[in-house]
């Protein structure tokens, strides 16, 4: 009998390069200021993105995390429950120059709507965190793949439309992680943060079934005050 070939997830591998990174850069004391955090009254960036949203169950589990992180830095910058988010795809990065235009928006929805009317429900395990030298994440985990095969789905059908020239501008995304922390200050203390996260490398948060996604505008942040919810799309496939 052959043995059986373990196949590495590719989130994973995703997930273990970025801390790897990150404790190399935390290890000299190195961390990622977000520049714009300390000055939101200079921030006009606004972008189009599709959103899902973890169930409250495992929002909570994420915001408890969140609670213990900010007892530790309580001056970073922390996503409120609400804001919590997993980004499906950033149809256009925010920036400066963007501008609401709601023909724009409407021909999105006509390509989005069908969609989605065709796509099945799936689910995300999350499990464990990450983090880059300017945040930390939560890591998610798709059934068999679904969520970029979801987002391969979407950029196919914004193409014939002339909507795909704004797609992975900044990187291909590929991972189903939730931010919870970005840097905005020096930390108080940066080795004690490193042993709280990675005592929470392999914390269970939960599962959410993704049964519909958000197509907003929004800041770079998702702030609750600045988020625009243009349309929700459930998934109707049985």
């Amino acid at each position: 009998m052959k043995p059986t070939l373990l196949i590495p997830d590719p989130a994973q591998q995703v997930y273990e390069r970025l801390w790897s990174e990150a404790l190399s850069r935390f290890s000299q004391g190195q961390v990622e200021l977000d520049p714009y955090l300390q000055h939101p009254e200079r921030d006009f960036r606004r972008g189009i993105s599709l959103i899902v949203r973890p169930d409250p169950a495992v929002a909570a589990q994420l915001a408890g995390l969140i609670n213990e992180l900010k007892a530790l830095e309580p001056e970073q910058y922390f996503y409120q429950p609400e804001e919590l988010h997993l980004t499906v795809l950033s149809l256009i990065s925010a920036a400066a120059t963007f501008e609401r235009q709601q023909a724009l928006l409407e021909t999105y929805h006509s390509v989005l709507a069908p969609l989605f009317a065709q796509a099945q429900p799936f689910n995300i395990n999350f499990r464990g965190v990450t983090a880059s030298a300017g945040a930390v994440m939560a890591q998610g985990y798709t059934d068999q793949n679904r969520l970029n095969e979801l987002r391969d789905a979407i950029r196919q059908a914004l193409r014939p439309a002339g909507l795909a020239g704004h797609l992975d501008r900044r990187y291909k995304i590929s991972t189903a992680h939730i931010t919870l922390m970005r840097f905005q200050a020096p930390p108080r203390d940066l080795p004690r943060l490193v042993a709280a996260l990675t005592a929470a490398r392999s914390r269970l948060f939960g599962r959410t079934t993704v049964a519909r996604l958000e197509f907003v505008i929004n800041d770079w942040y998702m702030s609750r005050d600045k988020v625009q919810r243009v349309a929700t799309y459930p998934l109707l496939r049985k």
